[in-house]
């Protein structure tokens, strides 16, 4: 059953346009990428056993390809390793195989003091494949490894933010935009705000101070598209990792400029202190809970798909992992759903 709460066609109407597309779809049309017209989430399923905080890419390579935060994604085959930014890859977006990490112990690089990496987020600029992505230690920093190909090999480019720089609850779940005029911004924040900064020319880091265009509690995971006079700002709130207890929703505004003010279906400001509207993406009652982190993909048939990860309330937590490191760490598998 599809976990759309507000499908994003009434969304469409009270923001007043008729459709949201994500602009990522990169590479030109492959005979085998198309979506079926059935599919069952979630769609990780027998792959991995969790995909939290999702991001996807339609690469030169002829595959979808998936990214997500680090987790034990091989639990239930008798390994508690995690694997660090996992990817997946397909050639309908509905049938998935491992394809690897993007760093191993290894060759995670030794500025992250071997912290756990979060919500990557994927880009493809200037002939090469851009993954940002969170580094969750010391209030959160963001990073940032290229490609030749969507699977590697990954060479480390650094911090993307400057230690002048920040936002004021928190530094993760990072997203990368362009505008039409080629300009560069990052959307970043967590745990109640929401920042954007302009980047550099070539979006390798965010220069200038960094402006608060959202609030609320537990805010994060946002990211912009932008459909003609609109940029439309998503995120989710109200807590994405507490099992069948899980409060995650998707919710957005727009606003005529990428610097805000935003506002959802009613009208109020996304800084606005007081709860907000217009949700996208929410619980359904039924199987699952917790469903958020979204992202955006367009298949080649231009139809817009959700991708995003959910909780179900049959199968919510791994079992002590680790030696009770990560004890209680809840489940995500991928889902998508059109809206």
């Amino acid at each position: 059953m599809p976990l759309i709460h507000d499908p994003l066609s009434r969304l469409s109407r009270v923001l007043g346009v008729t459709a949201l597309l994500s602009g990522l779809v990169i590479g030109p049309p492959a005979e085998a990428a198309r979506a079926p017209s059935t599919y069952a989430n979630p769609v990780s399923a027998g792959v991995v056993d969790t995909f939290p905080d999702p991001t996807m890419i339609h690469g030169k390579d002829g595959f979808w390809n998936a990214y997500g935060t680090q987790n034990p994604v091989f639990n239930s085959k008798g390994e508690d390793g995690e694997r660090i930014l996992p990817i997946l890859r397909s050639r309908d977006m509905v049938r998935w195989e491992y394809a690897g990490q993007v760093f191993t112990p290894e060759t995670q690089p030794a500025w992250h003091n071997a912290a756990r990496l979060w919500a990557p987020d994927i880009r493809y600029i200037d002939g090469k494949y851009y993954l940002y992505y969170s580094v969750s230690s010391n209030g959160g920093d963001l990073g940032l490894a290229t490609a030749p190909t969507p699977t590697g090999p990954w060479t480390d480019a650094g911090d993307v933010l400057p230690s002048s720089t920040g936002c004021p609850t928190g530094n993760i779940d990072q997203a990368q935009f362009t505008d039409i005029d080629g300009t560069p911004y990052m959307y970043w924040g967590s745990y109640d705000v929401v920042c954007v900064a302009k980047m550099n020319a070539d979006a390798t880091r965010i220069e200038g101070a960094a402006t608060q265009v959202a609030r609320g509690r537990r805010m994060e995971g946002a990211y912009v598209v932008r459909h003609g006079a609109f940029y439309y700002l998503f995120y989710s709130d109200a807590g994405c990792c507490q099992g069948s207890y899980s409060g995650y929703q998707v919710k957005a505004g727009r606003s005529t400029s990428p610097w805000g003010p935003f506002v959802d279906d009613e009208g109020v400001d996304l800084m606005s202190l007081t709860s907000k509207g217009a949700i996208v993406v929410g619980a359904n009652g039924n199987r699952w809970a917790g469903p958020g982190h979204s992202g955006f993909q367009t298949d080649l048939s231009g139809q817009d798909w959700l991708v995003y990860h959910g909780i179900s309330k049959d199968d919510p937590d791994f079992p002590p992992i680790g030696g009770g490191r990560l004890a209680g760490l809840s489940k995500r598998p991928l889902l998508i759903d059109r809206p």
